[in-house]
């Protein structure tokens, strides 16, 4: 099977539990092969600094309720164009303080529009077929 890919780079607010907040790096990765989950890496002076997965529908809600668990939460900003991103303990360094990027909201919808282009949403478990020409013609 391919591995069709989104991904896309993006600049954040970093802020953490103690409030403070600085400009990050942000990529987020989608594939076709794991169509539920996408990939948010913070990056630091080109390093990936801390990664989380996320449910692709957590990042769908997310941009206007209050979605998630401890570990990992989506919720609208307190700006209006802004989604917060909370991935807790254990994605960085054990002990790290959790960290709560927060994104431009319309980046993360122009996101979500390019995964759901690439798999429909409700399609995810649906690929039998193309995943069997892929095989067929790799041989």
């Amino acid at each position: 099977m391919t591995d069709a890919a989104v991904e896309m780079g993006l600049r954040a607010r970093l802020v953490t539990d103690t409030g403070h907040g600085f400009p990050v790096d942000l990529r987020l990765q989608y594939r076709r092969i794991a169509p539920y989950e996408v990939g948010v890496e913070v990056l630091r002076s080109g390093e990936t600094y801390c990664r989380a997965f996320f449910a692709r529908e957590l990042l769908t809600y997310g941009i206007s309720q209050d979605v998630g668990k401890s570990i990992v939460r989506v919720r609208p900003g307190t700006g209006a164009n802004e989604t917060r991103l909370r991935m807790a303990g254990g994605f960085a360094r054990e002990g790290d303080t959790p960290l709560a990027p927060v994104v431009e909201t319309h980046s993360l919808i122009r996101f979500l529009g390019h995964t759901y282009r690439l798999v429909p949403p409700g399609t995810e478990g649906m690929n039998f077929d193309e995943e069997l020409a892929d095989l067929l013609t790799s041989r």
